[in-house]
C-alpha cells in the first residue's frame, strides 16, 4: 500500500476532479515508480529529453531514488495525487514537481521540471502545478526559476506563456531555456517570443 502525507494544497481540475499536492519524501519511491509506468515513451522525452521508456525495474528504481532524494537545503518536491475518494491510500499518483536550487549557498535561482502522467494531460494539471511551484519558489526566497523544454512540447511553452509573470526564453540547438522572473509580476517577455 502506498503511503499519502497530508495534503498541502487542493484544486479542482478542468474536469471537477479534486487534486492533491504534497511535499515529496523519501518514502515516495513507489509513487515515481507508478508515476513512470503511466507515462508513454513520448511524455518521457518530453521531461527527461532522452529515451527512459522501458527501462528495466532497477534501473526504474534508482532513477526514482535520485528524484525522491532532495535535501530541504538543495530544493523542494512535490507530489500531485487524483483525490477523488476519501480512502488517501488509494490515490493514485498523477504528476509531480521539483525546484531544484542552482547556486548553493546563495540560492536566488532555481530549476524546475514537472511531469503529468498521459491519462491527465490537457486537464490544466501542468498549469496549475507551474503556479504552486512560483509561489513556492517565491516563498523559499527564489527569485528566478528556469526550464529546459523542448521546442516540441508546445503545451508546456504555452503553460509559461499563461504565468502573471516576466519570462525570458533563450533558444539553443537542442531545447529552449525559459527563465521565469518571480519578481516581475508584470506578465511580459522581456526577450524572446513563445
Amino acid at each position: 500500500m502506498l503511503k499519502i502525507c497530508s495534503p498541502t494544497y487542493q484544486f479542482y481540475d478542468k474536469l471537477g476532479a479534486r487534486i492533491s499536492i504534497r511535499r515529496m519524501t523519501l518514502d515516495d519511491k513507489a509513487h515515481m515508480i507508478q508515476l513512470y509506468h503511466n507515462m508513454s515513451a513520448d511524455s518521457l522525452y518530453q521531461r527527461f529529453h532522452t529515451s527512459v521508456h522501458g527501462l528495466d525495474a532497477n534501473s526504474i528504481s534508482r532513477e526514482a531514488d535520485k528524484l525522491i532524494y532532495l535535501p530541504n537545503d538543495h530544493g523542494r518536491g512535490w507530489l500531485a495525487f487524483d483525490a477523488q475518494n476519501n480512502n488517501e491510500a488509494n490515490w493514485p499518483v498523477i504528476g509531480g514537481m521539483r525546484v531544484v536550487y542552482d547556486n548553493l549557498p546563495d540560492r536566488t535561482t532555481a530549476e524546475f521540471s514537472t511531469a503529468v502522467r498521459d491519462d491527465y494531460h490537457g486537464r490544466h494539471i501542468g498549469s496549475e502545478l507551474l503556479n504552486y511551484a512560483c509561489d513556492q519558489a517565491e516563498r523559499l526566497g527564489i527569485e528566478k526559476i528556469h526550464a529546459s523544454v523542448l521546442p516540441e512540447n508546445t503545451p508546456m511553452l504555452q503553460t509559461f506563456r499563461k504565468l502573471p509573470y516576466a519570462i525570458t526564453y533563450d533558444q539553443n540547438e537542442t531545447d529552449d531555456l525559459v527563465t521565469i522572473h518571480l519578481g516581475d509580476k508584470k506578465g511580459w517577455f522581456l526577450e524572446g517570443i513563445i
